[in-house]
C-alpha cells in the first residue's frame, strides 16, 4: 500500500485534542473524539492492508498478527513498566489492587470490558485517576482485530459478492445499536466493541471502495475541506455533557472517512496538503506513543499535585509526553517495525509471550498480596486505611433492585428490638452517620431506622441526576408514605449531598467526582428542586413529625484519606492539616443555604455540621489523629462521631 502522509497528518488532528483534552484545557471540549478518529483510521489501513494481501493470494494470519504485536507490544511494554513504576511509588493498597488487575486487563486486550465494570462512566472524575484507562481503545481494536480478519478471508473465498451488503450491513447494524445504547446502557456503550464497530467499519468501508468519492477534483475538494470542519467542530462543541457515541460520534468519523477518501487515488486536496505538511506528519508517526504516554503522565501528575494544576503545569505534561513519545517512536517502536527490524518472528513472539508472563505475574502478587503494603510504614497504612471506615448499610435499608414491585424500607439499625421511632432518611451522606446515631438512640431507650438510597435526592419527584436508576422515585415515594402514616415514627433526620442535585458536583479547585448529566439547566434543576422540597416539608410537618434538617456537609474534593497518607509520607511529618476553603464551602451551597434558611416551622430544627467541620476560614479533613472523611465527600465513622453533638439532642 502507497503511504500517504495525509494519514499521518490526520492521526496528528486526532491525538493532538485528545491530549490537550485531558490535560484540562476546556475551550477543546471534544477532545475525546480523537479516539474515534483513530478507529476509523486504524479500520482503513489495516483493512487496506488485509485486502491487497488477500487480493495477492499471499495472507497469512500469523503474518498479521506478528505486525499486530511488533505494532503495539513493545511500546505498550516500556509504558506499563513506566507505569508500574509510578503505581509502586504513589498508590496505597487499595489503588494498588485496582491498578494491577487493570495490568491483567491491559495484558490480554479487555481492559474495556475491565473499565467498564469497574470504573463505570469515562467522564466521572474517579475513572480518571486510573493510569491505564486510555488502553480502553486498544483493547477495542485488538478484539476487531481477533475476528475481522478471519472474517474477511472467508468471505472472500466463500462470499465475495457478497463483501459490500455484509460490510455495509454490519456498519449500519452497530450504528443503529449504538445509538440505542447511548439511552439506554450509556457506560456499556462507550466501551464495547459491538457499538464502537461502525467507526472501524467506516475505514474498512473506504479501504474497499464501498464508500468512495467521484473522481472529479472539485468534488474531493469539498468533500476534503467539509470533512475538516466536521471534525475540528465537533471538538469546539461536542462535550462530556452530549450523549456519545451514538449519533455524536457520526460526525468525526464522517470527517476521518471524507478525509481519507478524498485523498486516494494520488490525488490530494489542499487540506490534506496541509495534514502532509512535516511537522504535523511527526505528531502523527509519534502519535501512537503519544497516547500511550500522554494519560499516565496526567494522572500521576495529577495526583503527586493533588489535582490541581497551573497553566505551566498542565503544558509541562504535554510536553514531557511528547518527548517520551518521541524517545519511544525512535527507540522503541521503529527497531521492531518494518522489513528492517533485527528481530525475526519467532522473536518477536518469544519476546511478547515472555513480556506478557512478566507483567501478569507482577499484577498477580500485587493483587495477592493486597496492594503490598509492606512498601509503606504504619502511619502511612492507618491514614490510608480510612478509605475503608464506612458502614455496610444492611439489605433492608435500602431498595432490593431485584425485586418488582419495590417495597418500602423496613430497617432499624443494630436490630433493636422495638418500633423505629426516629428515621434517618437520605443518600448516600446517611451511611456514616447510621450506626453512630443508632449507638447514641440506644442510649436513650429508642430505635432508629434508616432508608437509604444512594444518589437519590429524597424530595418528592425528583431523579437521579444521572438518571441512570428509575427505582429513585418510587423508593421516595415509598418511604414518605411509611414515615407519614406509621404512628411510631417521630422524628425524621434527613440528610443528603444536597448540592449535587442542583450543582452537580464539579468543583473549580480539586479533582471532585464528575458525572454526567442528562437533563436540564441549573435555574430548571433548582426551581424543580425548591418545589420538591416544599411539598417534602410540608407532607411531613403536616403529619405532626419532627423534622431534623442537616445542611450540606462540607464535600473535600480530594480523596481525604490517601491524600493525608500521601502528604504524609512525601513530606515526611504529619500534615497540620488538609483543608478547603471555607469560602469554597459557602459558593458552593448557596442556593441551598438561600432555600433552608426560607422555609421555617415550629416543629422543625436545623443543625449545622460546618459549625463543627470549619471554621471561619478553612474545613478541615482530620482531627484527634483521625481522618474525618473517607473519600472526598462522606463522612467517616470518626468524622460522624465528630459530629454526633448537633444530632444528639434529637436523639431523646
Amino acid at each position: 500500500m502507497k503511504y500517504r502522509a495525509d494519514i499521518d497528518g490526520l492521526r496528528a488532528l486526532a491525538v493532538v485534542p485528545v491530549v490537550l483534552y485531558h490535560a484540562g484545557f476546556t475551550t477543546i471540549s471534544g477532545g475525546f473524539v480523537g479516539v474515534d478518529i483513530f478507529f476509523v483510521i486504524s479500520g482503513f489501513l489495516i483493512t487496506r492492508i488485509i485486502m491487497d494481501e488477500i487480493t495477492a493470494g499471499n495472507f497469512s494470519i500469523i503474518r498479521f498478527y506478528e505486525r499486530r504485536a511488533r505494532r503495539i507490544l513493545p511500546a505498550l511494554f516500556i509504558v506499563l513498566l513506566a507505569t508500574i513504576g509510578g503505581a509502586y511509588w504513589l498508590y496505597f493498597t487499595s489503588d494498588f489492587v485496582s491498578f494491577s488487575k487493570s495490568i491483567l486487563s491491559t495484558l490480554f486486550f479487555v481492559s474495556n470490558i475491565f473499565f467498564w465494570t469497574e470504573a463505570g462512566d469515562y467522564f466521572a472524575q474517579e475513572a480518571h485517576t486510573r493510569p491505564l484507562l486510555h488502553t480502553w481503545s486498544l483493547a477495542v481494536e485488538e478484539q476487531f482485530y481477533i475476528f475481522f480478519p478471519i472474517a474477511l478471508m472467508l468471505i472472500h473465498r466463500f462470499l465475495s459478492k457478497g463483501l459490500a451488503a455484509l460490510l455495509w450491513g454490519t456498519t449500519i447494524f452497530s450504528f443503529i445499536i449504538s445509538v440505542y445504547g447511548m439511552y439506554h446502557h450509556d457506560k456499556a456503550t462507550f466501551y464495547l466493541l459491538p457499538t464502537r464497530a461502525w467507526e472501524l467499519l467506516f475505514g474498512a468501508l473506504a479501504a474497499t471502495g464501498y464508500f468512495a468519492l467521484p473522481q472529479k477534483k472539485s468534488i474531493r475538494e469539498i468533500a476534503s475541506a467539509l470533512g475538516f470542519i466536521l471534525i475540528v467542530a465537533t471538538l469546539f462543541l461536542l462535550n462530556d455533557e452530549h450523549k456519545f457515541p451514538g449519533y455524536n460520534a457520526l460526525y468525526p468519523c464522517l470527517g476521518a472517512l471524507l478525509i481519507i477518501t478524498a485523498g486516494k487515488d494520488d490525488f490530494t486536496p489542499r487540506f490534506n496538503q496541509l495534514l502532509s505538511f512535516k511537522p504535523i506528519v511527526f505528531i502523527g508517526l509519534i502519535s501512537y506513543s503519544f497516547y500511550l504516554w500522554h494519560w499516565p503522565v496526567f494522572v500521576y501528575t495529577k495526583h503527586f499535585f493533588y489535582g490541581s494544576l497551573t497553566l505551566s503545569q498542565q503544558w509541562g505534561m504535554i510536553i514531557a509526553s511528547l518527548l517520551l513519545a518521541a524517545l519511544s517512536w525512535h527507540f522503541v517502536e521503529r527497531p521492531f517495525r518494518g522489513k528492517t527490524s533485527p528481530f525475526n518472528r519467532k522473536q518477536i513472539f518469544t519476546l511478547s509471550g515472555v513480556g506478557m508472563v512478566l507483567f501478569a505475574a507482577f499484577a498477580y502478587v500485587g493483587i495477592q498480596q493486597k496492594g503490598l503494603p509492606q512498601r509503606f510504614d504504619g502511619e502511612v497504612l492507618r491514614l490510608a486505611s480510612y478509605e475503608k471506615s464506612k458502614y455496610k448499610v444492611p439489605r433492608e435499608c435500602r431498595p432490593d433492585k431485584q425485586k418488582k414491585p419495590l417495597k418500602a424500607p423496613s430497617c432499624i439499625v443494630d436490630n433493636a428490638s422495638e418500633p423505629a421511632k426516629i428515621i434517618l432518611w437520605g443518600d448516600s451522606h446517611t451511611g456514616a452517620l447510621a450506626p453512630v446515631l443508632s449507638k447514641a438512640s440506644i442510649r436513650h431507650n429508642l430505635s432508629l431506622g434508616h432508608y437509604y438510597f444512594m444518589g437519590c435526592p429524597i424530595f418528592y419527584g425528583l431523579d437521579r441526576m444521572d438518571k441512570t436508576e428509575d427505582l429513585c422515585k418510587d423508593f421516595c415515594k415509598l418511604s414518605a408514605h411509611k414515615i407519614i402514616n406509621d404512628k411510631n415514627i417521630q422524628t425524621v433526620i434527613l440528610v443528603g449531598r444536597w448540592s449535587d442535585y442542583t450543582q452537580g458536583s464539579t468543583w473549580k479547585y480539586g479533582p471532585a467526582e464528575k458525572k454526567k448529566r442528562e437533563f436540564g439547566t441549573l435555574e430548571e434543576r433548582q426551581a424543580d428542586y425548591t418545589t420538591a422540597f416544599h411539598q417534602t416539608m410540608d407532607a411531613l410537618l403536616n403529619a405532626g413529625k419532627k423534622v431534623v434538617l442537616s445542611y450540606p456537609i462540607p464535600e473535600i474534593a480530594y480523596k481525604v484519606p490517601n491524600t493525608l497518607a500521601q502528604k504524609l509520607m512525601l513530606e515526611g511529618q504529619m500534615p497540620e492539616q488538609f483543608a478547603v476553603p471555607f469560602e469554597n464551602y459557602k459558593e458552593r451551597h448557596k442556593f441551598i443555604f438561600s432555600l433552608f434558611d426560607r422555609y421555617n416551622h415550629p416543629n422543625l430544627v436545623k443543625v449545622y455540621p460546618h459549625k463543627l467541620l470549619c471554621d471561619d476560614k478553612v474545613c478541615k479533613t482530620y482531627a484527634n489523629g483521625h481522618a474525618l472523611y473517607y473519600d472526598d465527600d462522606h463522612l467517616s465513622l470518626e468524622g460522624a462521631e465528630y459530629i454526633l453533638p448537633l444530632f444528639e439532642p434529637y436523639l431523646k
